[in-house]
Parts: structure tokens; C-alpha cells; sequence
């Protein structure tokens, strides 16, 4: 039996994305192969609690004015996006 499988676009521009630290205390770095355009922090309640444009593909993001609690962190490149959840000490 073989199985053939397509990658979709969010996994094929999310390939290599990673973050750390988590949880994290003050400043979160985010990493990508693709250019990241933007990053927006939601907290559980659906709030906007933070938003950034960018152009890289490494950032790091200043979460230091955030209460402790747990966040989804919507990144974007290329018109596509990803959310991740992450521990906010």
C-alpha cells in the first residue's frame, strides 16, 4: 500500500517555523524560512492584546506588559497564517 500525501500552503510556509522560549518570560523569538509579515497575540478571551508588522525571518516579540495566562500567537507570511500557543510566566 502506498499513501501519497500534499502538503497544504500554511504547511508547506510553516515548514520550519519555530519559537521559543515557552513559556516565556519577557521576549519571545520567532523564526521562519519564510519572510514573517506580521504577529498578533490574542489572549483566551479573543482579545487583541498585541499586533506587529514585520518583514524578517527572525523577530522576537516583547510580551514583558502581558499578565501571566496562556496566548495564541497568529503568524502571518505570505498572506497565510499560522497560530501557536504559547505560556506567558
Amino acid at each position: 500500500v502506498t499513501a501519497f500525501m500534499t502538503l497544504g500552503l500554511e504547511e508547506q510556509l510553516f515548514q520550519s517555523l519555530s519559537y521559543y522560549p515557552n513559556p516565556v518570560s519577557n521576549i519571545l523569538t520567532l523564526s521562519n524560512a519564510n519572510t514573517i509579515s506580521k504577529v498578533e497575540v490574542y489572549n483566551l478571551l479573543g482579545q487583541k492584546v498585541f499586533a506587529n508588522n514585520f518583514s524578517n525571518t527572525e523577530i522576537q516579540v516583547d510580551l514583558s506588559n502581558l499578565e501571566t495566562g496562556i496566548y495564541m500567537v497568529k503568524v502571518s507570511s505570505q498572506e497565510t497564517q499560522k497560530a501557536i500557543r504559547i505560556q506567558k510566566q
